[in-house]
């Protein structure tokens, strides 16, 4: 409902489902990815292999949406949320403490360090550690997204080489 055919969807052609139950049919693959897309017909049982959350997957939103209401039948009421109120209960729980935050790179922790930064300034210190596996354009974003977001500097903590020297990942794609 509401997604046009054809649409562009993201894949992680890393992850890879090895083996369905063999009363699942095939329904499409990619030459890295067999099982991207499988039914079980009997049991109206569907499987597919996509990232719905990303940005470059089209309509993604209005498919979890679909997913949620129209599949699983949940009640999704649009939640407003008061963000004076917010801040002032992390300001009251804060006092005159000192606050320090770690950002993923993602939505969640720039949406909370942003009340955080909103409510405290200047006691929350936050940080990101960068561990040189996440997507390229993370460390930029952070760099000069977060301190215009935050109103406030964040440390980037250089960690790629503790994080990789230890063990050299393996990784089977086939």
């Amino acid at each position: 409902s509401g997604i046009s055919s054809p649409s562009t969807v993201w894949m992680s052609h890393g992850d890879s489902v090895v083996k369905v139950p063999t009363d699942f049919i095939v329904l499409g693959s990619t030459q890295q990815v067999q099982f991207g897309a499988v039914v079980n017909l009997k049991k109206n049982m569907y499987g597919i292999q996509f990232h719905p959350e990303v940005t470059h997957t089209e309509k993604g939103s209005t498919l979890l949406l679909n997913f949620a209401t129209q599949i699983c039948n949940l009640p999704i009421k649009p939640k407003k949320i008061d963000i004076e109120t917010i801040t002032a209960q992390i300001k009251e729980r804060v006092g005159d403490s000192l606050v320090i935050g770690a950002f993923s790179g993602g939505t969640d922790s720039v949406v909370a360090g942003a009340l955080v930064a909103r409510a405290i300034g200047k006691q929350f210190k936050p940080f990101y550690v960068d561990n040189g596996l996440m997507r390229d354009d993370t460390l930029q974003r952070i760099k000069t997204l977060f301190p215009k977001l935050l109103g406030l500097p964040i440390e980037i903590i250089s960690a790629e080489n503790e994080f990789l020297k230890e063990k050299q990942l393996e990784i089977n794609i086939s």
